[in-house]
């Protein structure tokens, strides 16, 4: 599923349980403010497609719920935490998790693929 319009490694168990039990997903993010302040942003429920191509539903969710996250790194970049590497078998991106500029790398390498 891409993330930042790059193909990329996304856990998609979130989606997938809430497609299974019908729990809402509800993205909740902590911005920090200064020191000891920080502001609790709490989204609406990510609305979840549900047809009978489960495969294709599971993509499109997990790319909504990417797009949420996305939204929010742009806004605060320099809060971004990696987890793990989600391009790290991708030539070009070698350099990204060395930067203290991720997104204007993500841009670039977006740039010389086409998609940017």
């Amino acid at each position: 599923v891409d993330f930042f319009g790059i193909p990329s490694q996304t856990h998609i168990t979130g989606p997938f349980l809430a497609m299974h039990t019908g729990a809402s997903i509800v993205p909740v993010f902590v911005i920090r403010k200064g020191p000891g302040k920080y502001t609790i942003e709490v989204n609406e429920p990510l609305k979840l497609v549900h047809t009978d191509d489960e495969p294709s539903d599971l993509k499109q969710n997990t790319r909504k719920l990417n797009q949420i996250f996305e939204h929010y790194i742009r806004r605060y970049p320099e809060q971004w935490f990696w987890l793990h590497r989600r391009w790290k078998d991708i030539p070009g991106l070698e350099d990204l998790y060395e930067t203290s500029d991720p997104l204007t790398l993500i841009e670039k390498f977006k740039h010389e693929l086409g998609k940017g």
